[in-house]
């Protein structure tokens, strides 16, 4: 029997990983507030209300994204993208606590990829 997919198919900018959950995220900086602006390809659109200018704009995507998950800031990791709009962040959580941070990145944006349908559909990569 084969494992369900660790993504639910239809929240494309989030993936279960060993050790956390990986969101991919399109970054617009200087917006008048933080808030989730749609989806960019298979990437999740975040207007950032700080500039991109010495790592504000990526603190200020961290900031929010740990209120938004719940968890603590010093959970969050910038990946990839540290210089570029796409970006990809790592959520360092526990095994028991990786689905539910899973539904809550999934809800971010309900009319295309989350929602109650994508959480209700959140599976684990595998036994931990």
């Amino acid at each position: 029997m084969s494992r369900p997919s660790p993504v639910p198919p239809t929240c494309p900018y989030a993936r279960c990983v060993e050790g956390g959950v990986e969101l991919r995220v399109a970054a617009a900086p200087n917006a008048k507030r933080t808030e989730v602006a749609g989806l960019h390809a298979d990437a999740l659109r975040v207007r950032v209300h700080a500039p991109a200018v010495e790592g504000r704009a990526n603190e200020e995507l961290l900031r929010w994204l740990a209120r938004q998950l719940d968890v603590p800031m010093s959970a969050l990791t910038l990946v990839r993208g540290a210089q570029a709009r796409r970006k990809t962040v790592r959520c360092a959580v526990a095994a028991q606590e990786r689905d539910a941070v899973g539904r809550r990145g999934c809800a971010l944006w309900p009319e295309e990829g989350g929602g109650e349908t994508a959480s209700r559909r959140w599976r684990r990569a595998g036994p931990d």
